[in-house]
């Protein structure tokens, strides 16, 4: 990641999250999240950083681009290839196409359909672990990236419009991704 990324010394008293949420963004004027400077730093465990250990901070920003085509999902760093995703789409194509971004991020999260909420956990919550919802345009009012409890509808077209993803995956995805990235949805 030369030239995409700046090192950075922690200091005494520094917690992941406050440099990923607040010193980054304030100073650096960038947005990363904790779950990707682990990943870039071969890290598992942001409570074992340590003063005077050094971190690889990514300067660009991650974006993604989905094609429904081939039923894939891919993360870039400032349009650099990072990692791949298998993933379903809509059924009969629903899935609009466009540019998107992630307004909103949720754990465990209820469906809202059909005018009732379905929660976390309940058979009928297609949703899986996590959600990434789109902001709203007239395009794409409801739609975002989830999980799924039914792996055997990755690289089908079978969800309702949604980007469906692995709860493993999505998961991972989750914690790399912050609000405001943006999504490119390519036929």
């Amino acid at each position: 990641m030369p030239g995409t990324s700046f090192l950075y010394t922690i200091q005494p008293g520094d917690r992941l999250w406050t440099l990923c949420f607040k010193t980054f963004p304030r100073e650096q004027k960038i947005r990363v999240e904790p779950g990707f400077l682990l990943w870039v730093n071969g890290l598992s465990d942001a409570t074992r950083i340590r003063e005077g250990q050094i971190l690889k901070v990514p300067k660009e920003e991650l974006s993604l681009i989905v094609r429904k085509s081939s039923m894939k999902l891919w993360v870039l760093l400032g349009g650099v290839y990072v990692r791949e995703f298998d993933v379903g789409i809509g059924a009969k194509d629903k899935t609009p196409e466009g540019v998107f971004e992630i307004e909103t991020k949720q754990e465990k999260p209820d469906w809202f359909f059909d005018g009732r909420k379905i929660p976390y956990g309940s058979p009928e919550n297609p949703l899986g672990t996590r959600w990434m919802g789109f902001k709203r345009t007239r395009k794409a009012a409801g739609y975002g990236i989830h999980g799924t409890d039914e792996p055997d509808t990755i690289g089908k077209a079978a969800s309702e419009g949604c980007i469906r993803m692995l709860n493993a995956d999505v998961e991972q995805l989750f914690a790399w991704v912050p609000r405001g990235t943006k999504v490119t949805i390519l036929r």
